[in-house]
C-alpha cells in the first residue's frame, strides 16, 4: 500500500503497540483475516484503503475509545437531529465544547430549526450525551 511517511508511521506504531500489547508477531497481525481482507481488496482506491486500515488499527489498539465512539453515535442518532441539523462531539470525547451546526436557505427555515432545537433541549438524551453520563454506564447504548 501506498501511504504518505505519516500515515506510514502511524501504522507502523499501532502494529507495534498492538504487537507489544497482545503478545503477537507484526506478521501475525498481518496475516489476520480483517487485516488480509483490509490489504488484499482489489477494490478499494489506496486513500480509502488506508483509511480502513488506520481505522480498523485504531479500533484494536484502543477499543475503550471505540466503544465510547460507538455509544456516543448511537446517542446521537436516538436524539433524531432533523436533516438540516448536525450535533458534534468534542474530539475523542476529551473537551467539553459540542458543535451544533444548522444549514438553512431562508429565515422561514431558520424558524423552523428554531422550534426543533428547542424540541432537542427537552431531551433527555442530550443531557446524557453532554454530560457524558453515558460513558458511565457500562455496556448501555441508547
Amino acid at each position: 500500500m501506498k501511504m504518505s511517511l505519516s500515515k506510514q508511521r502511524e501504522v507502523l506504531t499501532l502494529l507495534r503497540e498492538i504487537s507489544l500489547k497482545e503478545g503477537a508477531a507484526i506478521p501475525d497481525l498481518l496475516s489476520e483475516s480483517e487485516t488480509a481482507a483490509i490489504l488484499s481488496d482489489p477494490e478499494g482506491d489506496r486513500n480509502a484503503k488506508a483509511e480502513r486500515l488506520r481505522r480498523h488499527l485504531k479500533q484494536r489498539r484502543y477499543p475503550a475509545i471505540h466503544a465510547a465512539e460507538e455509544k456516543t453515535a448511537a446517542l446521537i442518532r436516538s436524539l433524531k437531529l432533523r436533516e438540516e441539523m448536525k450535533l458534534v462531539p468534542p474530539e475523542n470525547l476529551e473537551g467539553t465544547a459540542f458543535t451544533l451546526t444548522l444549514r438553512f436557505h431562508d429565515v422561514s427555515e431558520l424558524r423552523g430549526l428554531h422550534h426543533s432545537i428547542g424540541d432537542l433541549l427537552d431531551r433527555p438524551e442530550l443531557e446524557r450525551l453532554v454530560s457524558k453520563a453515558f460513558l458511565e454506564e457500562p455496556g448501555r447504548i441508547p
